[in-house]
């Protein structure tokens, strides 16, 4: 596995970020991989983090008040989601 520095400099939305800013974001980041069908979030919770895919998809669905599910988009790597919310 790259180190936290390697792994977000590849990533588009941060490969332009000085060496000090990176670092900085490198001391919060926080990499991990995760098993398939694991929750990540949940809806209408507040979010923690900013999660960008580097590997893998992501299914985001949602639950309707009659607590129907559909899915709402699937994510492929590079992308960030509940990026607006952080």
């Amino acid at each position: 596995m790259r180190s936290g520095l390697a792994t977000l400099r590849a990533v588009p939305m941060f490969e332009r970020l000085d060496g000090r800013l990176l670092g900085q974001l490198d001391a919060i980041t926080e990499l991990l991989s995760v098993e398939p069908h694991q929750e990540l979030c949940r809806q209408g919770a507040i979010p923690a983090a900013l999660h960008v895919l580097l590997d893998g998809q992501v299914v985001l669905s949602g639950m309707a008040p009659d607590e129907t599910q559909a899915v709402m988009e699937v994510l492929r790597p590079v992308t960030c989601f509940v990026l607006a919310a952080v």
